[in-house]
């Protein structure tokens, strides 16, 4: 199967109001999927790690680790391919040299 890009949008597991996009080279939508799950993963870990944290009450100095088994950090909520009509928005701002840094190419 030949690859194609795909848009991934995935969302804050732990607070609402912000989401992003990334893109994978990909055969198929769960591919595309199963490609952005760690990325989107490790963008909200670093991006929400502390406050989780904090919210939960843990200090840094108290001497345990934090426990976050089973933690969810993100969820992948759309996923579709840049060439669809989905994507018509997309396009225009990868095509604006400002917008690019917000739509990596993660593969």
């Amino acid at each position: 199967m030949q690859k194609e890009l795909w848009i991934v949008y995935f969302e804050s597991a732990n607070y609402c109001g912000y989401g992003q996009h990334c893109l994978v080279w990909a055969t198929d939508e769960d591919d595309a999927r199963d490609q952005a799950t760690s990325y989107a993963y490790n963008y909200y870990f670093e991006e929400d790690g502390d406050q989780v944290k904090e919210d939960a009450g843990w200090e840094e100095d108290s001497g345990e680790d934090f426990d976050d088994t089973g933690m969810e950090y993100a969820n992948i909520v759309r996923v579709y391919p840049l060439a669809s009509d989905q994507a018509e928005d997309i396009r225009g701002y990868l095509l604006d040299e400002t917008q690019k840094s917000f739509y990596p190419i993660i593969n």
